[in-house]
């Protein structure tokens, strides 16, 4: 009978450690999911700074890793817009923030999504934590016959 009882904590392990791991993976594709909400939030921020700016005027380009170059701005109606693939596409400012902001959303659901099955695996979790418990009660209940 404690054998039975050992093996199904040892069963109760394997899947803890199971939905461990798939918290941990939710987890990490959720921030990658905020880091890219940010990121668009910051794009829309960025387009409706330069739509402001006129023809001629100088911007700070970023480059990455805190650098910028100097650039002249030659057209405030248009912008280059990637539209997945490694294809870009020219687009009027509203049109790209609108692209923007609905990708935003997008991202937006998958992360609630993303949450609820994670609140799920958490429960499942909890409750197989709850049953670990009670085997390991009931293995020292039992030795200690």
């Amino acid at each position: 009978m404690n054998k039975d009882l050992r093996e199904e904590l040892q069963r109760v392990m394997v899947e803890a450690e199971s939905y461990k791991r798939q918290l941990e993976t939710i987890a990490s594709q959720r921030t990658i999911l905020e880091e890219a909400r940010l990121e668009m939030g910051q794009t829309i921020e960025a387009i409706e700074q330069v739509s402001k700016a006129e023809v001629g005027d100088e911007l700070l380009v970023p480059l990455g890793s805190g650098s910028y170059v100097r650039a002249e701005l030659k057209e405030n109606k248009k912008l280059v817009l990637g539209i997945g693939a490694n294809v870009s596409m020219e687009e009027s400012f509203d049109e790209a923030k609108k692209v923007i902001h609905d990708r935003r959303i997008k991202i937006t659901e998958d992360g609630r999504k993303l949450q609820e099955i994670s609140d799920s695996i958490a429960e499942k979790n909890n409750k197989l934590n709850q049953r670990y418990e009670m085997l390991v009660k009931q293995i020292q209940e039992r030795s200690g016959e």
